[in-house]
């Protein structure tokens, strides 16, 4: 067992945090968090809202240049940070098309009932082109390298772990 957790490079749940040493699930798991953390910058930088004087009267929509330079630029980050976060926004996107190109068959086969019947038609042309971009495109991410017999075997021992501790600490329980 030890062998096996050695090779997948997943030896302790408490592991210090460093892409080197992490199982490829836990790699993907911070890039995800990662990228949706910096799209949610970049959105509440290009869409951010300036409250009126004294909270009275219409404020003002505006980009915060000041703010995306400060969290992709090198004011508040580290050398690299920039390219790192971007790319991890890209890998969010390539996930969400992966998704999406998994959901088609799906999608294809909704009743899309929006009460207007030119809606219905837009939506379901909409669709029916978004799945045929993103076809066009079927590598971007591959899944099946995740959650395999090494990170099985990790996860089986990381809560096994978590089970004693927890007994051990509450033996009544």
């Amino acid at each position: 067992l030890h062998r096996a957790l050695s090779a997948c490079k997943c030896s302790s749940a408490d592991e210090y945090i460093s892409f080197l040493g992490l199982c490829l699930e836990k790699r993907v798991f911070y890039r995800l968090i990662s990228g949706f953390h910096s799209a949610i910058t970049i959105s509440i930088a290009a869409y951010n809202y300036k409250a009126p004087p004294a909270g009275f009267g219409v404020g003002t929509w505006f980009r915060n240049t000041e703010m995306f330079a400060g969290r992709f630029g090198t004011k508040w980050s580290w050398e690299g940070a920039t390219e790192v976060r971007l790319k991890n926004v890209y890998f969010v996107f390539l996930l969400e098309l992966r998704a999406l190109l998994k959901v088609g068959p799906y999608l294809q086969n909704e009743l899309f009932y929006t009460g207007n019947e030119k809606e219905d038609i837009e939506t379901r042309v909409a669709i029916d082109e978004l799945l045929d971009i993103i076809r066009q495109f079927p590598d971007q991410f591959d899944e099946h390298e995740l959650f395999t017999v090494c990170s099985f075997i990790f996860f089986s021992v990381a809560v096994k772990n978590k089970i004693v501790c927890y007994f051990s600490k509450n033996p009544s329980a």
